[in-house]
Order: C-alpha cells, then sequence, then structure tokens
C-alpha cells in the first residue's frame, strides 16, 4: 500500500485538478449563458475573453455596449426603463459608438475618470470623445460588435467620419424625442458640422450611405434599432467580468463623522427605544429601483437608502416588512407577499444583509423613546401600501394632518415603512416635520430634527435573498 503512496497522490491531484477546470469552465459558460441567453441575436458568438473581443475589432465596426451585471449607472437605468416600457428587443443595451482607426471607441459620452485602485468612473459633460476599449472594460461595459454590410474601404471611412465629430456635446431633446419613440425622418446630408448628437446619432452620421431603420432618423435611433437592423451583422459579443466594487456604506452616504462600524455589540451598546434606522442593501448590484425614484427628483448617493423603521428594544425593530423566516439549516430569507407592520430581530435583518444608519430624534429622550416603541407596537398587522409608495416616490407628499386622522387612514389604507417612525415619534411629542405618511428615508437623514448616533457595515448575505428594501 505504501509503495503505491506516489502513485495514488498523483492520481488524486490529476482528478482535483481536473474537478476544478470543470468547476472554472462550468462558471465561464454560466456567465456567457447569462449574456446570450437573451441579449444578442441567434447565433453570436460570445465570450468573456477581453482580448479575444480587442482582436475582433475592425476599423469602422459599430459598438452597442450595456452595463454589465451590477454597474448599472442612473442614466443607463432610465435607457433601459424607457426600452422595457416600449417593449424593445434587447432592451439592455444602451449605447453606441465606431470603432476609430486605432481600435478605440469614438462614441458621445462624459469623460472617463481613473480613480485611486485602478477603478474608473465617469464626469464631465458628455460629448463625442475617443477612448480606449481598455478604458471601457474597466468601467465594467458588455460589447457587441456588428459590421456594417459594406466595403472595408467604407468602413474605414466612416472609422474617420466618426473621428471628426470628436467634441460635439450631447444633445438632451434628441435623446427625449428617441425615448418617446419619434418616427420623423430626415436627410443624413449634413451641410456643417452637427452642433450636438446622441451616441446613436454619431454612429449613424458615420455611415450617411446605410439606413439602420426605415422608421426612424438618425437622430432619434436607439441602440435595438441598429442591433435589430438588416444593415450589419453580429461579429461577436463580450460578457465583462469586470465588476464594480461598492463600499458597504460610503462617507457621502451618512451625515460628515458619523461613526462606521462593522461590529453589531457595538452598534446594540449605542442606540436606544425611539431611535429610527435606515437600511439598504449591502451587494454589489444596488437598488436600482430607489436609485431611478430618487434620481428622478434629483436627489443624491446618500438616497440609497430605500428601508426605515423604529427601534424599540435591544435588539428588537419594529417595521413595515417581509416577515423573516429562518430555515432548518440556519439560512435567512423573506416571505414575500405578506408585507405589514411587525417586529423583528435585528441581529436576523442585518443578517439579510442589510446596512443600517441609526438616528435620533433632538429632545428624544429615554422615556419619550419607549413611549414611542409602544406606539409603534401598537400599529403590528397594518398592511404595507404599494399605492402610497408609488405616490411617495413621484414626489406627492400630502397634507399633515392630526396624528388621530392619519392612525385612522394607515389602518383603512395602509402605510409605507417611513410611517411607523413617524407615527410612533408623534405619540411621544416629538414630530419629525413633513406629513407622516409620506416620508422618503432620506427626509429623515436630511432632517436637522436628527442627529446621527451610528452607521452599520453589514457583510454581504450568503443567502440569495429576493424581495425587501
Amino acid at each position: 500500500m505504501w509503495a503505491n503512496k506516489p502513485e495514488m497522490a498523483r492520481k488524486w491531484t490529476e482528478e482535483h485538478d481536473s474537478q476544478i477546470k470543470k468547476a472554472a469552465v462550468f462558471d465561464e459558460l454560466r456567465k456567457i449563458a447569462e449574456l446570450s441567453s437573451r441579449d444578442v441575436p441567434t447565433g453570436t458568438r460570445v465570450t468573456n475573453s477581453y482580448r479575444e473581443m480587442t482582436k475582433a475589432l475592425r476599423p469602422g465596426d459599430i459598438v452597442i455596449t450595456k452595463p454589465s451585471k451590477g454597474n448599472a449607472r442612473p442614466a443607463s437605468m432610465i435607457v433601459q426603463t424607457i426600452q422595457k416600457l416600449r417593449r424593445e428587443k434587447f432592451n439592455n443595451w444602451t449605447h453606441s459608438g465606431v470603432v476609430s482607426p486605432s481600435k478605440a471607441v469614438v462614441h458621445s459620452l462624459k469623460g472617463l475618470v481613473r480613480l485611486p485602485g485602478g477603478k474608473t468612473t465617469v464626469g464631465g459633460a458628455s460629448a463625442v470623445r475617443e477612448h480606449s476599449t481598455d478604458a471601457l472594460n474597466r468601467l465594467g461595459r458588455d460589447v457587441m460588435i456588428l459590421r456594417p454590410k459594406v466595403s472595408k474601404t467604407e468602413r474605414a471611412l466612416a472609422a474617420v467620419r466618426a473621428r471628426k465629430m470628436k467634441g460635439v456635446s450631447y444633445n438632451a431633446l434628441d435623446a427625449l424625442r428617441a425615448g418617446l419613440y419619434s418616427r420623423e425622418r430626415e436627410s443624413k446630408k449634413l451641410k456643417k458640422r452637427p452642433i450636438s448628437l446622441i451616441c446613436t446619432a454619431a454612429t449613424a452620421l458615420a455611415y450617411p450611405g446605410v439606413e439602420f431603420s426605415k422608421k426612424k432618423s438618425y437622430r432619434t435611433l436607439l441602440a435595438p434599432d441598429i442591433i435589430q437592423s438588416s444593415s450589419v451583422k453580429p461579429v461577436l459579443a463580450y460578457s465583462s467580468d469586470v465588476k464594480e466594487k461598492r463600499a458597504a456604506v460610503r462617507t457621502n452616504q451618512v451625515p460628515k463623522g458619523t461613526k462606521i462600524t462593522k461590529s453589531l455589540d457595538e452598534v446594540r451598546s449605542m442606540i436606544q427605544p425611539g431611535d429610527v434606522f435606515l437600511s439598504k442593501k449591502n451587494r454589489t448590484k444596488p437598488d436600482n429601483m430607489m436609485r431611478l425614484t430618487y434620481l428622478l427628483q434629483g436627489r443624491t448617493p446618500a438616497a440609497e437608502w430605500s428601508h426605515a423603521g423604529l427601534v424599540t428594544g435591544d435588539n428588537e425593530i419594529t417595521h413595515a416588512y417581509d416577515r423573516i423566516v429562518e430555515g432548518k439549516d440556519g439560512s435567512l430569507n423573506l416571505n414575500p407577499g405578506d408585507e405589514r407592520v411587525r417586529k423583528a430581530n435585528l441581529k436576523q435583518f442585518t443578517g439579510l444583509g442589510r446596512d443600517l444608519v441609526v438616528l435620533r430624534a433632538k429632545g428624544m429622550t429615554l422615556e419619550k423613546g419607549e413611549r414611542a416603541a409602544r406606539a409603534a407596537k401598537k400599529l403590528q398587522g397594518v398592511r404595507y401600501s404599494k399605492p402610497t409608495l408609488y405616490l411617495t416616490g413621484l414626489g406627492v407628499s400630502g397634507t399633515r394632518q392630526s396624528i388621530s386622522k392619519d392612525l385612522q387612514k394607515v389602518k383603512k389604507t395602509g402605510l409605507i415603512c417611513t410611517a411607523v417612525p413617524a407615527l410612533a415619534m408623534a405619540r411621544a411629542k416629538v414630530h419629525p416635520g413633513k406629513s407622516r405618511l409620506n416620508l422618503q428615508p432620506i427626509d429623515y437623514l436630511k432632517s436637522k430634527k436628527f442627529s446621527p448616533v451610528v452607521a452599520f457595515s453589514a457583510q454581504a448575505s450568503k443567502t440569495k435573498v429576493t424581495g425587501g428594501r
């Protein structure tokens, strides 16, 4: 037996290496499937190799991009939302450009800024610019390469035409027209250099002899229109594996000087009944719906806080939320479809991967806090109101009424999460300010009537959690 030990070790090592390779291949196939199953034309080759993608590029090729998973920014989200509402095919693709003679990309975009640590972000005014494919990759963009069905010479000329448009500003009005599905037809024979363009217009003008859509002008094309055009053929799609690393709690998301900790015990030692908590998901992929809501209202990065409730004990919170279910293996999940005011275990809630910032109303004594906690517990069972959520998201603030009238209303029509601490504190004679029933989480954060206590940066949940805020 011992004589065969080296041979046994060799076989075990080979088998182990084979399993690792198989797992790696499976993981790559899974990543590719995320892109190929719904986002590219049938038969398009998909790769995760950045090198393979760059080798496939030719001057004059059209590059269509979309945010890779976890990298969506507000502008991209708005375009994706509009295209989905219009039921556009390939609606996740939001941007286009033309490959220049030097194999960079000429497109209408903001400047790309390299941050410490190698991360890239966008900044400055939008205009036709030329960026390297490496910069786009660091930004976290999936790429589809389309080749117009024209001669190699015509594609080379298109690359030169695109480069000559550098510096032309972005046209927000045309972006709005494109979003409204304009069907206007215009000649692409321009007598002079255009004053402003959107990204797809710059792409179309590089090919004045190519008709990308029979229904739209070059000014109102969208990326899905170019993908579906019979004037191009897909060459390759690249599924980027560059993911934006997002800090769990960033300093610009909490009031200046707020202590940020990863210790829940430290949080519990600092909080008291009657404190208001705000929460957000601790994950790479942002809470897109909340970000879009706040973007439309001109809010700040701090607006990612998407939920609110009241601290009612040492390890107890009361909030309008789904029921948290603990599995036999200790995993945590949510029971969707049953959102109502309920007590919850603070440790379990943060165990779902939720960051917190705790605020205390000025003048909130321990006695008043305990009174507010009792008032919050009396709201248990009141259901969550999605119509109120939608109206609040659109900026409808409502009128402030007496506490008794507010309580009568919520028992009939329901409430949203932010109303729980507002109603409870009103019972304790502490008033947060605006209409109690239409507050948003950020209203607490921005109010001068509250002071920060502590912020908690959770460990990302290892369990796949669906729903919740």
